[in-house]
């Protein structure tokens, strides 16, 4: 065999250089700017399935869509049964962006309001009971509070894609451990208070 037969069964240019790209059925390459290329498309393709301009249809793969107003009522709805830790108050404007960055209508997921209801009622009970500023037994009572999160839509609705989180986080804290409660309290300042 020669070593030009060599390089060529090897993919190697005569120059000594590895040609670029990925073998397909045929023995062809395709060049890696076409693999790129195929890979961008389909991570835009997955993005497009969680969030469509409300023109684009009413209904996705999780059901028919909310709008921003049917996620406040949503939000209102929910707030109403929860009572949050003493000196909080609920947001005044709970309604999400009405439009995408495009200009069209967003639409939402429903539990999309009930679910950040939850989120604000759990961080001002996880708030109070991480702060220095607060008594030791405000501190305890909010800590007892945390649990009440398991009978929320969060868990209850499966709203929350990984509730072992929350779980390992209140189970520490409950034990004396507040170290990821405070990075969960950092890390989710809410916007509107």
């Amino acid at each position: 065999m020669t070593t030009s037969e060599t390089s060529a069964r090897e993919g190697v240019r005569s120059e000594g250089v590895r040609s670029e790209g990925v073998p397909s059925e045929g023995g062809r390459r395709f060049p890696l700017a076409v693999w790129m290329a195929i890979a961008i498309a389909v991570a835009l393709s997955a993005g497009a399935l969680y969030w469509t301009p409300a023109r684009a249809g009413r209904s996705g793969p999780a059901g028919p869509g909310m709008t921003a107003q049917q996620v406040a009522a949503e939000y209102r709805s929910e707030a109403q049964s929860l009572e949050l830790a003493p000196g909080w108050q609920w947001p005044v404007d709970v309604t999400p962006r009405a439009q995408g960055p495009d200009g069209s209508p967003m639409l939402y997921q429903a539990g999309y309001g009930v679910g950040h209801a939850d989120l604000y009622w759990f961080y001002t009970w996880a708030s109070t009971a991480v702060s220095s500023r607060e008594p030791a037994a405000a501190r305890a009572a909010a800590l007892r509070q945390l649990p009440h999160v398991y009978s929320t839509a969060l868990f209850t609705r499966g709203l929350i894609t990984d509730p072992s989180y929350y779980r390992q986080m209140i189970d520490a804290a409950l034990k004396g451990d507040t170290t990821r409660l405070q990075e969960f309290v950092r890390a989710n300042r809410p916007a509107k208070q």
